[in-house]
């Protein structure tokens, strides 16, 4: 079996998808988590909650950097609900000050992800699910040591129909950079993950996990409910899962990441060989049934081991 190095680059901490994508990392050994970067808002505060995550489920060897709050270009989103800490930065929905126990690694995350690629050169796979601004910064920064990624996996874009999506709407410059940075890039798109909610018997599996790390994840889970008033959508779960199984269909495009007022957050494929424009695989059809199977039966398994 082919053992695939992976780094998480994650806006964990809002929405609850990202500490499952995690989890299920743990939880699959066909790859190999080596580090995971955080990114937007309070880089910090969520580098916390990823390194909360990990050690309750028995990865506390695995580092976890800080990186950048502000996209390239706009003033990040701000809601009406967040509220900023004496610090300046908003305070994130997951965070509380318990999980700075968890502690985090000194230094930067987009020198990690450029180490890292100089130390394993063709081995690791980076997966971004979250806006793209440290592996656009890693970029910018060493070109010849990002070359040496194997490959980069998302869930980014909304496919098949013309919609914007979260994590480019937050920093479609950094979409756009990543998309043409040479690396072979393969993006799960939201048209495939908003079918993947967890509800009726996937949530009930949820809520029998076990152990400090289920206990975790479930109390993230009552924090997400309560604000949105519905189930999550596993979106970057099911990222994750592409790494060991055919849930999603790919196919080859060329795409467009406009940056133009009225058109930013979308990505927008197109059928012809137009090599100005970057080709990447995208994502347009899942199998979500047997995508949530497999991703509770291995998180049920995991937790009470």
């Amino acid at each position: 079996m082919k053992i695939n190095k992976i780094i998480i680059d994650t806006d964990i901490g809002d929405d609850i998808d990202d500490a499952f994508a995690i989890a299920l990392a743990m939880a699959t050994p066909e790859t190999e988590l080596i580090g995971v970067t955080t990114v937007y808002k309070n880089a910090v505060q969520r580098a916390h909650i990823a390194k909360a995550v990990l050690s309750l489920g028995g990865r506390n060897d695995v580092p976890v950097y800080a990186g950048i709050n502000e996209p390239i270009k706009e003033r990040m989103t701000q809601f009406e609900y967040e509220k900023r800490g004496k610090d300046g930065l908003i305070d994130i929905r997951h965070y509380d000050g318990s999980m700075k126990k968890f502690g985090i690694e000194d230094g930067d995350a987009a020198d990690f992800l450029l180490d890292s690629a100089d130390k394993y050169p063709g081995e690791i796979i980076l997966v971004g699910i979250g806006p793209l601004t440290n592996i656009a910064a890693a970029y910018a920064r060493r070109p010849k040591s990002f070359a040496k990624f194997a490959g980069i996996l998302l869930m980014n874009g909304f496919y098949g129909e013309v919609c914007p999506e979260w994590n480019v709407m937050c920093d479609p410059e950094a979409t756009r950079a990543v998309y043409s940075s040479g690396v072979p890039v393969k993006t799960v798109g939201a048209n495939c993950t908003r079918i993947t909610q967890l509800a009726g018997e996937d949530l009930d599996k949820i809520r029998s996990l076990g152990g400090e790390l289920g206990k975790l994840l479930n109390g993230m889970l009552d924090i997400g409910i309560k604000d949105n008033k519905r189930t999550p959508i596993m979106h970057d779960a099911l990222a994750i899962a592409t790494l060991y199984g055919d849930f999603t269909h790919f196919v080859r495009k060329r795409v467009y990441v406009p940056l133009e007022n009225g058109m930013r957050g979308y990505t927008v494929s197109v059928d012809c060989e137009n090599e100005c424009l970057p080709a990447v695989e995208i994502s347009l059809s899942v199998d979500a049934r047997s995508f949530m199977d497999s991703f509770t039966d291995r998180l049920i398994r995991f937790t009470k081991k």
